[in-house]
């Protein structure tokens, strides 16, 4: 089943209707706007990647490749030293 047609069909119209085998995510019954807020303020600030039908170890791949992006930024603006001089580099003045 593509992504798309799990989310949008008519059987997510129907009050038993689970979008993946986690039981949080469901489409809430029928109400009220504050019935939808709890609803949406229930939901963890991030999403396992299985509501995605991905395998667990694919965020294991996502940390792992955000990690390198930050060290890879971290060091790419670390200051560069080029003295010939007697001078006293950054770290040794610390």
């Amino acid at each position: 089943m593509r992504t798309l047609e799990k989310y949008c069909c008519n059987n997510a119209l129907n009050d038993s209707y689970k979008y993946s085998a986690l039981p949080t995510y469901y489409a809430p019954s029928d109400g009220k706007i504050e019935h939808y807020r709890e609803y949406v303020n229930s939901l963890p600030l991030t999403d396992p990647p299985e509501i995605f039908g991905l395998h667990s170890n694919a965020n294991i791949a996502y940390m792992t490749a955000e990690s390198n992006r930050v060290i890879a930024t971290v060091l790419s603006i670390q200051p560069r030293i080029a003295s010939s001089g007697d001078g006293l580099t950054p770290d040794q003045i610390v």
